[in-house]
C-alpha cells in the first residue's frame, strides 16, 4: 500500500495509475509513456528485463532486449539490484 504524504491532494501534479496516490512535484516516481507510478507501484529492473518492449527509448521507440540487457548489466555492475525500483 502506498504511504501518505504531507502535501494535499490538491497540490498533486499526477496520480499514480496503480493505486491513485497523489504524486507531487519532485516526488520520486516512475514516468512512463502516458503513465505516472508511485515508488510502490513502479516497475523494478527485473520487470524491465522480463518485458523490454514495454520500455521506451528517448525517441519513443521500443527498447530492444539487447538495449535493456546493457542497462541492467550496467546497473548491476554499479552495485544495483534487480529489485531496485525504476524511479527518479
Amino acid at each position: 500500500m502506498c504511504s501518505e504524504t504531507s502535501q494535499t491532494d490538491s497540490e498533486a501534479i499526477w496520480r499514480c495509475e496503480g493505486c491513485g496516490k497523489p504524486i507531487h512535484e519532485n516526488d520520486p516516481h516512475h514516468a512512463g509513456v502516458d503513465v505516472e507510478l508511485c515508488p510502490e507501484c513502479a516497475p523494478d529492473w527485473s520487470d524491465m528485463l522480463a518485458t523490454p518492449h514495454l520500455f521506451m527509448n528517448a525517441d519513443d521507440t521500443e527498447m530492444t532486449r539487447e538495449q535493456v540487457q546493457a542497462l541492467v548489466d550496467r546497473h548491476l555492475a554499479a552495485g544495483g539490484s534487480l529489485t531496485d525500483k525504476l524511479v527518479s
